[in-house]
């Protein structure tokens, strides 16, 4: 049984946690650059309070401590490598990714990702 929010669901699983294949954590990261990053309308209640109030001086030194920590864990060789794409005028906010994958289809025409 699974307690979810005072629920009680009752599931009949056919597999068992050994059979998940274990997680393999993304080891490329590609990033925009954040200079043409601003908050132009509101996207999500997040946005709100930076509307016509955002540091931009603040915002690009936090991509730049980001982008820091991400180059030295490629150092380390936690990361093999890190990437920056520029910024697009008309793409405020670009520098925000929702996905861990670039997808792209091969030579062949194959549909692939990588990580």
């Amino acid at each position: 049984m699974i307690y979810t929010q005072k629920k009680v669901y009752d599931h009949n699983l056919h597999f068992s946690i050994d059979e998940i294949p274990p997680r393999v954590e993304p080891r490329k990261v590609l990033m925009a650059s954040p200079e043409y990053f601003d908050i132009i309308d509101i996207k999500n209640p997040h946005m709100e309070k930076g509307l016509g109030n955002m540091d931009k001086k603040l915002a690009i030194s936090q991509w730049e401590n980001v982008h820091n920590e991400y180059v030295r864990l490629a150092e380390l060789g936690i990361l093999e490598s890190v990437n920056i794409i520029s910024g697009v005028p008309g793409c405020e906010d670009m520098v925000f990714a929702a996905n861990q994958t670039f997808p792209w289809r091969d030579e062949t025409g194959r549909k692939r990702s990588d990580s």
